[in-house]
């Protein structure tokens, strides 16, 4: 992914990921997710925070889905589901973290997995 961050797709839902400064008090990774499926659909989002962050310097807004993220090791995972044509934004922030380490965050593809509700 470049500076800006990146898009990936999968069966018919679409996430970009990209950096957000000016917005919040911490630097933000955003996820803007986008369905184009006509029925409901679970979606996962798997990002790995490198190890030279601390996994305690990472938070979750709970204006956008922080109650839908999960942590284990270094990999933050997020769920949600989606109705058809939905589209949702969600962040985490990274604490004290500097130029390079945002440039690893950004460099690295997300994993995404879609499924039928539950």
């Amino acid at each position: 992914m470049s500076e800006e961050g990146g898009t990936i797709s999968a069966d018919g839902v679409t996430i970009e990921k990209s950096l957000d400064r000016d917005q919040f008090k911490t630097p933000a990774i955003t996820f803007d997710i986008r369905s184009s499926r006509d029925e409901q659909v679970t979606v996962r989002i798997t990002d790995h925070i490198p190890e030279g962050i601390p996994i305690e310097d990472v938070g979750f807004h709970p204006e956008y889905g922080g109650d839908r993220w999960s942590i284990e090791d270094h990999d933050i995972t997020f769920d949600r589901r989606l109705d058809p044509g939905e589209e949702y934004e969600t962040i985490y922030g990274v604490r004290d973290v500097d130029e390079d380490d945002i440039e690893a965050l950004l460099d690295q593809s997300p994993s995404l997995e879609v499924g039928d509700p539950e």
